[in-house]
């Protein structure tokens, strides 16, 4: 039975992933989680004999490192990271502690206590390429706009230097596009359709609604992680972008909503580029090597439509 350690397990795309891996009889889970955003594990994983969640400070290394010498996880799956990234952009310490505090608290307790798993995998994020105006590869330049993706980038660089120096340990840089979908924290679909159904206030947009980004349902995202994570050709250490390969702008998504709500809303968009600062307005992966192992998801405009119907159904029912 293969020991797996999910960090930020809780969360938005952590408990998606919780949920997927917990439907094999072959694994038992130790999920740790700050719990700052809630337990979004459903009920009835919860009530698996095979999963155990800690509520716990990652950054606090001490209690941190006696979870991992407990447990010995095989694999490790380091999701934990601030997810506002709005918010970072106003307060950079946010990620400072939160996302790479996240990343240097497992190194260290992983090296501290000599455990070496066989596979670490690490989301990181299209952030950490900063703005580029050609299809993004993953050896494209990296200049990140943003706290979140300069500490985003800083662990990887931790997480490439520690796995270097361990002969057995595997390492896969899954970086993602934006992702969408049922328990969502965060996200333009989770605060369009918000504002969208509060008709006390104008629908304000942030941006001009020009930005034109990729968008991934979780569920492609963990199924491609999952496939991503059990292929053994994968070498040892590896770097991936997960992306549909097409975009959607935010005018679009906003035109959905009214087509799905039939509120007849009026839509107030603002007048910059971007939503925030450091929010990179348009971008597009190449995914050539994403697909060249025969990987594949929906397009963003279908995962924006699926998302859309989930969020909106929470105040349909109200």
């Amino acid at each position: 039975m293969s020991r797996i350690l999910i960090l930020g397990g809780a969360g938005f795309i952590g408990s998606h992933l919780t949920e997927h891996l917990s439907r094999s009889h072959e694994v038992e889970i130790l999920v740790v989680d700050s719990m700052i955003m809630g337990n979004n594990i459903p009920k009835a994983v919860m009530e698996s004999k095979r999963l155990s969640l800690a509520e716990m400070d990652i950054v606090d290394a001490s209690n941190f490192r006696a979870a991992i010498e407990y447990f010995r996880p095989e694999i490790v799956w380091h999701l934990a990271a601030n997810s506002d990234i709005q918010r970072s952009a106003e307060d950079s310490n946010v990620d400072l502690r939160n996302t790479f505090g996240t990343t240097s608290a497992l190194v260290l307790s992983l090296a501290e206590s000599k455990i070496q798993p066989n596979q670490i995998i690490f989301s990181s994020t299209s952030a950490v390429y900063g703005n580029l105006r050609s299809k993004i590869r993953e050896d494209s330049q990296k200049k990140p706009d943003s706290a979140y993706g300069w500490m985003k980038l800083a662990s990887e660089f931790a997480l490439k230097q520690f796995v270097s120096s361990l002969e057995n340990t595997k390492l896969i840089i899954a970086r993602f596009p934006n992702v969408t979908g049922s328990r969502q924290t965060h996200g333009v679909v989770k605060d369009l359709v918000q504002k969208y159904f509060d008709s006390r206030k104008r629908w304000e947009i942030l941006g001009n609604g020009y930005q034109t980004k990729p968008y991934i349902h979780v569920s492609d995202l963990v199924r491609n992680l999952v496939l991503l994570a059990t292929n053994s050709k994968i070498p040892k250490e590896f770097e991936i972008n997960i992306s549909p390969d097409d975009t959607i702008s935010v005018r679009e998504i906003v035109e959905i909503i009214e087509q799905k709500g039939q509120l007849n809303r009026t839509p107030h968009f603002g007048t910059t580029d971007s939503g925030w600062p450091g929010d990179v307005p348009n971008y597009m992966y190449n995914i050539r090597l994403f697909e060249s192992l025969g990987l594949s998801c929906n397009s963003s405009r279908s995962a924006i439509e699926r998302s859309i119907l989930e969020e909106s159904a929470k105040y349909k029912h109200e």
